[in-house]
């Protein structure tokens, strides 16, 4: 993007009104998305987004279009509604700032939510890709950069939910100190998710059942207002104390999890959290026929009597669940593998279209140089020659613009 050339087209007066439309769009959408009240919050925060996004792009400044796709892809993110989306408006808006070296840290907080979103849709090859891109972006954190790059715990947080470890470790012990850590509302919960990857990287990668940062995470899922945040840290915490066999703790989680809000189950990922309560369920159920083996041996002579039978039927559910689960999960890698493709062709297609808009106002300002040197000479001669030459330019410009917009075979006469 060719940030000095499309700013020069305006006034400064053009660009404040602008900024202030496009800034004003993007604060209302923000007021309504910091509630997380439901769905309905991110579909209407978009509706404000999308205004800013189509003045911006009537200001044809960079500067203001980055912060719209920016704010866009946000609420993609938080509704979970659309990954390829949320994929494409962040990586629109990571490629115009990278470019600013006043807008890097943004940049690769922006690299890491594309990482993010990789990760809440099981795509951990991806996601850890992603995340250590980002991590060579980001210098050494100093005081006077800390609060700039203060989003790292959220990278360690996702790269222990795609069960690497060891970088999340990494990053929370080499790369940032606790110091630097803290809650901003106007963000993420900083250190409530520092609490649950230190919790995670504990129990998972230690088993130590006496962690104190489980402890701290399970206060931090009970001091929390918000449906939202209460039911993502609850799934977490389900399946830590489930891991350590701690079965009091995971139903006590379970049974205070939001779960009647059908605006918030709309996009709350409880798949996890309803398997888990159901195997803790159907584990109590086998433990209690057992006893009741033990206690009555006639029914076993019953049972007995039927195995053959029951084997039968078994025999055939197991064979019909068999090819369901394998049938779901051809299902699901071709879907996967179809995502990935499509969010390969909406990058290529956008960096195609970028290279265009760089030729064609390379060859604009080609075309103004040799004007201002037409204009400057007063050889009527060398005058023609320059005018020859701007209009070969200008023929090239417009051979160019048929290009882009014919898929077919140009007429060249015309």
């Amino acid at each position: 993007m060719c940030v000095a050339c499309n700013e020069a087209l305006l006034s400064t007066a053009e660009k404040k009104a602008y900024t202030n439309q496009v800034t004003n769009y993007i604060k209302q959408g923000d007021d309504i998305y910091k509630t997380k009240a439901n769905a309905t919050t991110f579909s209407t925060a978009l509706i404000y987004y999308d205004s800013a996004l189509l003045i911006a792009q009537k200001s044809n400044l960079n500067t203001l279009i980055a912060k719209a796709h920016f704010a866009k892809g946000r609420a993609y993110d938080a509704w979970n509604h659309d990954p390829l989306k949320t994929i494409e408006y962040f990586l629109k808006a990571e490629n115009f700032y990278s470019q600013l070296d006043s807008t890097k840290a943004l940049a690769s907080y922006i690299g890491h939510l594309v990482a993010h979103t990789f990760e809440k849709n099981n795509d951990s090859i991806n996601a850890i890709n992603k995340e250590l891109e980002v991590l060579k972006s980001i210098p050494l954190i100093t005081d006077s950069n800390a609060l700039d790059y203060k989003f790292l715990p959220e990278m360690s947080l996702s790269c222990v939910l795609v069960n690497n470890y060891d970088l999340a470790e990494e990053i929370l012990q080499k790369r940032f100190q606790r110091k630097y850590i803290f809650n901003d509302s106007t963000t993420y919960n900083y250190l409530d998710h520092y609490y649950f990857a230190k919790a995670i990287i504990d129990v998972k990668k230690y088993n130590n059942a006496k962690s104190s940062y489980l402890d701290s995470a399970t206060q931090v899922y009970n001091s929390s207002a918000l449906k939202i945040d209460k039911t993502y840290y609850g799934e977490i915490l389900i399946k830590l104390y489930t891991h350590l066999n701690k079965i009091p703790e995971a139903t006590q989680i379970i049974n205070t999890i939001p779960r009647n809000d059908k605006d918030v189950n709309a996009y709350i990922r409880l798949n996890a959290a309803d398997a888990t309560f159901r195997g803790i369920q159907t584990g109590e159920l086998q433990r209690n026929l057992l006893e009741k083996e033990r206690q009555n041996k006639i029914k076993n002579i019953l049972i007995g009597l039927l195995t053959l039978f029951i084997a039968g039927v078994i025999a055939a559910l197991i064979t019909i669940a068999r090819n369901r689960k394998k049938i779901k999960t051809q299902k699901q890698e071709l879907e996967l593998s179809n995502n990935k493709l499509n969010a390969k062709v909406v990058e290529v297609e956008w960096l195609n279209k970028e290279i265009h808009h760089r030729v064609k106002n390379n060859l604009q300002i080609i075309q103004g140089l040799v004007y201002m040197q037409e204009n400057a000479i007063d050889d009527e001669k060398t005058k023609a020659y320059l005018l020859q030459i701007r209009t070969r330019i200008d023929s090239i410009a417009t051979l160019h613009k048929q290009l882009m917009l014919q898929d077919t075979n140009v007429n060249l006469k015309e």
